[in-house]
C-alpha cells in the first residue's frame, strides 16, 4: 500500500511549492526596485551600483533548503559587488518570523530578508515554484531568471557576472 501512496505525496509536494501569481519578468526587462522593508530596511539608494539577487523562499521547502548554503557563500565571497536579498513568501503564517529567524540562524544568513513581499511583488511580479531566483544587473535589469534550485555552476555565473566577467 505505501507504493501506490507515494505519487500522491509527491503531487502534493510539487503543487505546495507552487506560488500563484504573475510571471517574474524576462532577462533584459528593465526593473525599478522600490524601498523594501526587511528586517533592517533596504533603502532603494543601497541597491545603486550593485547586483541584487533576489532569492525567493519558503521554510519548509526542501530545495530551498539545499539553495540556502549556497545563497550565503555567494553573499559572503561577493558582497562588495552584489546584495542577496531573501524574500519570504509565507506572509500570513502568523509563526512567520519566528520561522525565518531560525532559518536565517541556521543557515547563518548575513543579508537581508524579506517578510512581506507585497511592494517587491507589485513591481516585479511573483515566481511559479520555489525556490526561484531574479538577479538584477548595476543598471536594473534583469540579467537571469531562475525557477529550481540552483547548482554550483548558476552560483559560479552569478558571482562572475558581479565582478564584470560576463556581460
Amino acid at each position: 500500500m505505501r507504493f501506490f501512496r507515494w505519487p500522491a505525496c509527491l503531487a502534493a509536494l510539487l503543487l505546495a511549492c507552487a506560488v500563484h501569481a504573475a510571471p517574474l519578468p524576462v532577462k533584459g526587462q528593465a526593473v525599478s526596485l522600490p524601498a523594501l522593508a526587511a528586517a533592517a530596511q533596504v533603502p532603494a539608494k543601497a541597491l545603486e551600483g550593485k547586483v541584487v539577487v533576489l532569492a525567493w523562499f519558503a521554510t519548509w521547502c526542501p530545495f530551498c533548503m539545499h539553495e540556502a548554503p549556497q545563497l550565503q557563500r555567494l553573499y559572503t565571497a561577493n558582497a562588495q559587488r552584489l546584495l542577496v536579498i531573501g524574500v519570504n513568501i509565507e506572509h500570513g503564517d502568523r509563526e512567520q518570523a519566528a520561522k525565518v529567524k531560525q532559518w536565517t540562524a541556521r543557515f547563518g544568513w548575513k543579508f537581508p530578508v524579506l517578510l512581506d513581499a507585497g511592494a517587491l511583488e507589485n513591481v516585479i511580479g511573483k515566481p511559479k515554484g520555489l525556490p526561484a531566483l531574479v538577479v538584477l544587473g548595476r543598471d536594473g535589469t534583469v540579467h537571469q531568471v531562475e525557477s529550481g534550485e540552483m547548482l554550483d555552476e548558476d552560483v559560479d555565473d552569478i558571482a562572475a557576472f558581479a565582478r564584470g566577467a560576463l556581460p
